[in-house]
């Protein structure tokens, strides 16, 4: 009956990217031992265009995404606009930021560490404060150029 192990729910401004492996295929082989989890939820961090750099060291190949070019993040991590990973076997209700009802009560949401994942929210701020006052380069998802620019040209080319 089922086919998918885990499902993210995402915006269309946003990305999961895994920061300890290479792909998210050995990111879920590694925390998978989580016996009792329902999911897990990946903090975030936000990427504005007001923030970028002239030189984030992405040459452009073919479509030119914002997500390679905006390589300046907040330092600190949302936990407020958290998104979630989730084995769909395990979950009655979801939210869009937590897991609201899983299965059994005994199942519990995993907070997985920044070392591991990151979710790259590219967006403009739409709140000021100390959470948006400091910022770090963080350019690791120039790592996945090749593959993102690929699939990219090749979904606007099958909307042609």
């Amino acid at each position: 009956m089922f086919t998918t192990h885990y499902l993210a729910f995402m915006d269309i401004d946003e990305m999961v990217v895994p920061k300890k492996h290479t792909n998210w295929s050995s990111m879920i082989t590694s925390i998978k031992n989580y016996t009792h989890h329902a999911g897990f939820s990946i903090n975030s961090v936000f990427f504005d265009p007001e923030w970028r750099q002239k030189d984030s060291g992405y040459a452009v190949g073919g479509p030119r995404l914002r997500s390679l070019m905006d390589i300046v993040r907040t330092k600190y991590l949302s936990s407020f606009r958290s998104k979630c990973m989730v084995n769909p076997r395990r979950i009655f209700e979801i939210g869009i930021h937590h897991v609201s009802k899983p299965i059994m009560a005994t199942l519990q949401t995993v907070k997985l560490p920044e070392e591991i994942v990151l979710l790259h929210h590219y967006r403009r701020r739409d709140l000021a404060g100390p959470f948006f006052s400091k910022h770090i380069v963080d350019n690791s998802l120039l790592a996945y150029t090749s593959q993102l620019e690929t699939a990219v040209a090749k979904t606007l080319k099958a909307l042609k």
